[in-house]
């Protein structure tokens, strides 16, 4: 098979995984966990991808954006962050990615404050609210594509391997067929040498059958 048409089959098969998989996942308002012992409202989806996949399209996302934030182990603040496709006011804004490895299902939750106690909700600053959720939504989109760049790449790393060991077995195939051509050629070369060898002592078998006749001949002249 040509490896240009494999490699796109591939891309095209977890394309369209990707996208059954992100489509179906919507942004929810809801009281959201910082800790043990607070909650605050934020907005919240699920997508189906791992931690490590979604933690690299949020960096991405917020160096893109140039939100400059600390990486707490699974929880990303950005201290008074000025995000102009958010709120044109300084934000202290968190996202907390929380992954289900049963059902394989990650949680992102974003909590935005712009001020001690004062929390980003649809009643009080439904512009905020709305730009929030434009944010998860193009960060779910994000995450999907760094989904599919995983997969095809696991894809290909599995392509890769498999042209490796076929080298391998081609060259071993190789190998083989000449040693077997050496034996041939060599089996060869014995069978002329024995038929050579056989001539050689029919010869010499005449020649003491004759020399035999010869001593017996000289003996019966006593």
């Amino acid at each position: 098979m040509n490896k240009t048409l494999f490699s796109l089959g591939l891309f095209m098969i977890a394309l369209l995984s990707a996208h059954s998989v992100f489509a179906q996942s919507d942004v929810s308002e809801r009281s959201i966990k910082l800790d043990k012992k607070t909650e605050k409202n934020g907005f919240q989806m699920s997508v189906n991808s791992t931690t490590d996949i979604v933690a690299v399209a949020i960096e991405k996302k917020l160096k893109m954006m140039g939100v400059r934030y600390e990486d707490h182990k699974g929880t990303y603040v950005a201290k008074a962050a000025t995000i102009g496709s958010i709120s044109a006011k300084a934000l202290d804004f968190t996202i907390i990615i929380d992954e289900n490895r049963k059902s394989k299902v990650t949680t992102v939750s974003t909590i935005a404050m712009m001020g001690y106690d004062i929390v980003v909700n649809s009643r009080d600053f439904p512009t905020e609210a709305q730009n929030i959720k434009g944010f998860l939504t193009a960060l779910r989109e994000d995450i999907r594509v760094e989904t599919l760049n995983g997969r095809v790449k696991e894809e290909n790393d599995k392509l890769v391997e498999f042209e490796r060991n076929f080298k391998k077995l081609t060259e071993r195939k190789l190998s083989l067929e000449k040693e077997v051509q050496s034996y041939l050629e060599k089996a060869e070369a014995s069978k002329n040498e024995a038929a050579k060898t056989a001539t050689e002592l029919d010869n010499m078998r005449m020649q003491v059958d004759n020399q035999r006749q010869a001593i017996e001949k000289i003996k019966k002249e006593f």
